[in-house]
């Protein structure tokens, strides 16, 4: 097995996919009886070994899906749901989450539980938002936490790293289903530096891309906007999010790698092909990752 970006790599004696909380209590319970360990995973999407074990390695990917609705725009949802599919069902439901990190693989326990987060800097990362974590313990047990009731175990659940046992399923404080506008501009470095600190507040999400030997950057700026906004087409955002800001850098950087003297044309060009342009989409939607 090896994580998504192949550099960690590991050989488990078993892997489990459990279907229910009662089974990882029992699958927890054998392996203490035959001196076993376990590591839980989501999408592998992480830099580091943390998930890499030579034991047992338990998926949470038969465990997805929006539980129920709640009062007050609250969802419950088993902690293997992928941020897509959760974006997708809680949409059906008019809700969505309050803020993302720049991926929506991941699953809901794995990016709370290392700490994912989005841009805003009036907003937590995905951990903030979860109000209730059912999780089962090294001796397999089945816990509920929330701040009201056990405080401290809670903000220690929020942020695990897998240490306290597998989260099973998450209660998260949602927004009411809203759009974005996602607006990029081809700004010269020296300004947004300059004016760093008053772009920062006056936008809800914001980032920048320098690009190295110019003096351009890549802004992006995203706010809520009303109903009427006019949104992107999935087709669209396919085409320049995912084939030109993805599949088209990705094959250009090891051909800059391997011929360095084309480094700055690639660079000149790179800043030519920067348009300014805004777009609109669901938070929730096939653009979730434009909730930052």
């Amino acid at each position: 097995m090896e994580n998504w970006a192949g550099n960690v790599k590991w050989t488990p004696q078993e892997v489990l996919l459990p279907k229910s909380e009662e089974e990882i209590s029992d699958i927890i319970k054998t392996a203490v009886k035959s001196g076993k360990t376990i590591r839980s995973v989501g999408s592998y999407h992480s830099f580091t070994p943390l998930a890499a074990t030579n034991s047992i390695t338990m998926s949470l990917d038969n465990m997805q899906g929006l539980i129920s609705k709640e009062a007050d725009n609250r969802a419950v949802a088993w902690a293997g749901t992928k941020l897509k599919r959760l974006g997708e069902e809680l949409a059906e439901n008019g809700l969505a989450q309050e803020n993302l990190g720049d991926i929506n693989v991941q699953s809901l326990a794995g990016a709370i539980s290392t700490g994912t987060h989005g841009t805003g800097i009036t907003l937590g990362s995905v951990g903030t938002q979860v109000e209730e974590i059912t999780f089962v313990n090294g001796l397999g047990e089945i816990i509920t936490l929330n701040a009201d009731n056990n405080y401290h175990e809670f903000k220690c659940a929020q942020l695990s790293l897998g240490s306290l046992g597998v989260i099973t399923r998450l209660k998260i404080r949602c927004k009411e289903a809203y759009n974005l506008q996602l607006d990029i501009r081809k700004e010269k470095l020296s300004d947004v530096l300059a004016n760093l600190d008053t772009i920062v507040k006056e936008n809800r999400h914001f980032e920048f891309y320098s690009i190295p030997n110019s003096q351009w950057s890549q802004t992006k700026r995203s706010n809520i906007v009303g109903e009427k906004a006019g949104h992107t087409s999935k087709f669209s955002a396919f085409i320049n999010d995912i084939v030109l800001e993805n599949w088209a850098l990705q094959l250009c950087v090891p051909l800059i790698k391997r011929f360095l003297r084309v480094q700055k044309r690639f660079q000149i060009l790179l800043v030519l092909s920067f348009q300014t342009k805004s777009k609109c989409s669901k938070a929730t939607k096939f653009l979730v990752r434009f909730a930052m």
